[in-house]
């Protein structure tokens, strides 16, 4: 299990400033601080990637999910690409916060992320038509 808040105030992962991790592992707590360089991602500004509707959060995931990117969309990716990452590695897919990084890395870059993504929304499409009915 990781306990990740990050210097500038997220509860996860961030591009812009080191994160304490709290990791559980075994019965023993080990903590430490990663910088996103320290797992292969470029440090940068979180500027773009706040959205006011879930309408606007579907629509910057479609665009990090997808082949041709914005630069807003290249950032969410990374910021996807890093707490996938270490969401891998917290379920034991990983044997490093890196390995996972890299393993989310491949995932979006093959086109499975996107995949994945439209498989859900079809999935719950069908319990919206159900309650429809």
């Amino acid at each position: 299990m990781l306990v990740v808040p990050s210097q500038d105030g997220l509860d996860e992962f961030s591009l812009a400033a080191p994160t304490f991790v709290a990791e559980l592992k075994n019965g023993e707590v080990t903590e430490y601080w990663v910088q996103p360089e320290d797992l292969g991602v470029k440090s940068q500004s979180l500027y773009g990637l706040a959205v006011e509707s879930p309408a606007q959060s579907l629509e910057l995931i479609r665009d990090a999910l997808g082949r041709r990117k914005t630069e807003i969309g290249q950032k969410a990716a990374e910021m996807i690409v890093l707490n996938a990452g270490a969401a891998l590695y917290a379920a034991d897919h990983a044997t490093s916060l890196k390995e996972g990084v890299a393993l989310a890395h491949d995932a979006l870059h093959t086109g499975l992320a996107r995949e994945k993504l439209d498989e859900l929304g079809a999935f719950t499409a069908v319990f919206k038509q159900e309650n429809e009915a």
